[in-house]
């Protein structure tokens, strides 16, 4: 799994919890190629086996899973992340607030080759100090 340490770049797109998918029409018209996928089906049912149960149910197979992180690249927020010295794409999509009112986003990493290196749920505070290096609730898109 992947511990990125984000670079953010561009202006700001949006700044609180609602925010995030308020914008992610816009951000979906300069989508993704939704048939990317992982490295290879290994990759894809190591991830599903450790990262499917984050999203409560809403993934019954490695299938769904897959096509769930594809949908997060076309509708989400495309950023930039630096990860072991190499700048990369990533896509974050905000999920909702959990039972605690906290934030909940869905993330998908991708390697340079543009296959997608992981696909897991993040929290609010997790995700900004992630993104921004600390907890400031702004997403800076690419």
């Amino acid at each position: 799994d992947e511990e990125a340490v984000f670079r953010t770049v561009g202006v700001i797109a949006g700044v609180g919890l609602g925010t995030v998918s308020k914008y992610a029409d816009d951000v979906a018209e300069s989508g993704s190629n939704t048939k990317t996928t992982f490295t290879s089906d290994e990759k894809l049912l190591s991830h599903f086996d450790k990262h499917g149960d984050e999203f409560k149910g809403i993934f019954n197979s490695a299938d769904e899973y897959l096509q769930g992180a594809q949908d997060v690249m076309q509708n989400g927020y495309k950023v930039e992340y630096v990860y072991k010295g190499e700048i990369r794409t990533g896509y974050v999509q905000f999920m909702g607030n959990n039972s605690k009112g906290k934030a909940r986003f869905a993330f998908v990493g991708t390697n340079n080759e543009d296959c997608i290196t992981t696909f897991h749920t993040e929290s609010g505070k997790s995700f900004w100090k992630m993104l921004n290096g600390e907890s400031i609730p702004v997403i800076n898109p690419k």
